[in-house]
């Protein structure tokens, strides 16, 4: 990716363009998608499963039961028994940093209907 010179170098370089680093910058569009093929990876490494009916949902069965890794866009919702998580978090926190907001605390669900009359 290319952008202009900023303003006030133009005069030091007149007539030329600046190349972007290979690595995604974030607040750029592809940014999110260079997240989710990480965290897609991290996920799989981990032994995840990803799901067929939803690619941004993922699912390892533990002795405790199942742990849930649903995402979007670049946050997470982690669901599953207190000791599953946590370790699900710790090994997460091996491969990114991030920011622990805590317990989920209200949801919205929406539901599209199509109707035929």
């Amino acid at each position: 990716m290319y952008m202009k010179v900023p303003e006030g170098f133009e005069r030091y370089y007149p007539n030329q363009v600046c190349l972007l680093p290979l690595k995604s910058i974030y607040g750029f569009k592809q940014a999110a998608r260079a997240f989710w093929h990480e965290l897609n990876k991290a996920l799989l490494d981990i032994l995840y499963k990803q799901s067929p009916a939803n690619p941004c949902l993922h699912y390892c069965w533990t002795m405790s039961g199942i742990i849930v890794w649903l995402n979007w866009i670049d946050d997470c919702l982690i669901s599953g028994d207190a000791k599953g998580v946590t370790a699900a978090k710790e090994q997460m926190k091996q491969r990114f940093e991030y920011d622990d907001v805590g317990l989920l605390a209200e949801y919205v669900v929406c539901i599209h209907t199509r109707y035929n009359a």
